[in-house]
Parts: C-alpha cells; structure tokens; sequence
C-alpha cells in the first residue's frame, strides 16, 4: 500500500484532500495529513511517504524545504505541488527542486486525483490494472445510465457514443467486452424490466407502456417483450396479477 502525506496550511483544503482519497475506491492509499511544514517534517521523519501533495507557500516551513527534506528521507517519493495563480512561474521553478508535477488550486479536486493516480502508477505499475478497469466500469456505468435515462427513446449507438467521447464501433466492441452484451440486448432488457413493472399496475395500458418506452407501436412492443420473456405483454399481466 502506498503513503499519501497530504499538507496544506488551510485547514478547508488539507481536509477536503484528504476526505477525498480515503474515500477513492480504485485502490487503498494510507492517508495522512498535516496543517503545517513543521508537522508534515514530524511525519516524514518516522514513515515512509511515497506520495506527497503540498501547498508551496506556507509559514515556516513551505513546500520547498518540505521536498528537500523528503527526497532525502525517501527518494522515490513523488512530490506535488498545489499552488495559486500569483505563484505559478515559483511553483515552475519549483520543478528544478524535484518536484514531478505541479497543480492550480483552482483546477479542482479531479485534476489533483487523477495527477496523484498517475504518479502512483510510476511507483507501483500494478496499479495501472487497477486504473484501467476503474476507468472502464466509469465508462460503462455512463453509458447505462444514459440508456435508462432516455427509454422513452431510441437510442442510437452515435447517441451514447458522444456521451463518452468513443467512436462509436469503438464503444460498441468495449461495452460488449465489458458486459458480455450488445449495447442493443442491454437497451432492450432493460425496456422489458421497465415494462414489466408498469405492466403490474392494471391501470396503465399496454399501448401506453409501448409509447412510453419508445416502442413505437404496441405491435413492436409486445414482439420484443415475447422474444425475451417468452409471454405477450398481457400474458405477463394477467400472471402477474393472479
């Protein structure tokens, strides 16, 4: 497991940091954090950290010193540094120092994450798997939110492939590889998982189901609910309802 030493002297960032990657589920980072160089220097002299994210300008101790001090102690240690508008050609010069990366404040907590996972991955490429079917199942969870989101419709797979910026033969493969279903099977499963809770309630009519899961036609409908379930729309109802 790898050591995360986050620093900042603004409470509001060091722990909002620090909420942020104890709570990322791609892989476990033993997390810990410190409001002051001082503090920070307490810690890296006792553990090892392997990653280090640090405010560069702070009383006493900045991130400058903090670096020197823990490439010494462990010099595989990757070292970030966050930093405002006013301190960007610091933090720049800051990379002569051995600083890999340096990161505006006010690019957010995703553009800090995703320069930490990519130092970590330097450190330990195992984790490179890790990352990658992270990435996968964030693709393929949009995509079937996107699809449950617009049933009404028929979704087209150019549609869903804007969504996640693929080309669309592209997604096609990768979603099959991934789920083991066409985009096309998954669509229309879902439509008759909808449809079969609409169907329980006696009140709503099957041309009304139809329409509103973008069948077209109450024929189109119940010919593909038949095709998966093996029952017509008002079969499954009047088994339902028994």
């Amino acid at each position: 497991m790898l050591t995360l030493l986050i620093v900042d002297d603004e409470p509001i960032i060091a722990d909002g940091l620090y909420e942020e990657f104890k709570e990322n589920e791609k892989w476990e980072l033993d997390v810990h954090r410190a409001y002051s160089g001082k503090d920070a220097l307490e810690l890296i002299s006792r553990m090892r950290i392997d990653l280090l994210i640090s405010d560069i300008r702070m009383p006493g101790i900045d991130g400058i010193e903090l670096l020197k001090q823990a490439k010494r102690h462990w010099p595989a240690c990757k070292v970030v540094f966050l930093t405002g508008y006013k301190e960007f050609d610091y933090a720049y010069g800051a990379l002569e120092h051995g600083a890999e990366r340096y990161v505006l404040k006010t690019e957010g907590y995703d553009k800090i994450v995703e320069v930490v996972e990519e130092l970590a991955v330097e450190l330990d490429p195992s984790l490179r798997m890790l990352r990658t079917e992270g990435r996968a199942m964030e693709i393929v969870d949009k995509v079937k939110s996107y699809i449950e989101a617009h049933l009404h419709q028929d979704v087209s797979l150019v549609s869903l492939a804007e969504v996640v910026h693929f080309n669309p033969s592209y997604l096609s493969r990768f979603f099959k590889q991934q789920t083991g279903l066409n985009l096309s099977e998954y669509a229309q499963n879902v439509k008759v998982e909808r449809a079969k809770q609409m169907l329980t309630d006696p009140n709503i009519k099957v041309n009304d189901i139809a329409e509103a899961l973008g069948y077209g036609s109450s024929s189109n409908f119940t010919r593909s609910f038949k095709r998966i379930t093996g029952l017509t729309p008002q079969d499954y109802r009047d088994a339902a309802n028994r």
